[in-house]
């Protein structure tokens, strides 16, 4: 398919647009659609948390940045939030 044939609607590229495209599309959803979709997140978010954790990112690095046995940001921050 061409570009003629379907023009890039720019306004849904914005982090608004974005969020107004999302819930135009969760509004045309039946309940259904939304407990299936929210049923494959939980499963995703059930996987993905089982999956081992990499003590690095990149090599030489640490995960989040964290230098000398400091806890990545993301887990100073869950800590916080208990």
């Amino acid at each position: 398919m061409s570009d003629a044939q379907h023009p890039m609607d720019w306004s849904k590229t914005t982090f608004d647009g974005s969020r107004r495209e999302q819930l135009r599309q969760a509004q045309r959803m039946t309940v259904r659609q939304r407990l299936e979709a929210l049923d494959e997140l939980t499963g995703l978010s059930e996987r993905l948390q089982a999956l081992p954790r990499q003590a690095t990112l990149r090599a030489g690095g640490t995960a989040g940045g964290a230098e000398g046995g400091e806890k990545p940001a993301l887990e100073r921050t869950a800590k916080a939030r208990s």
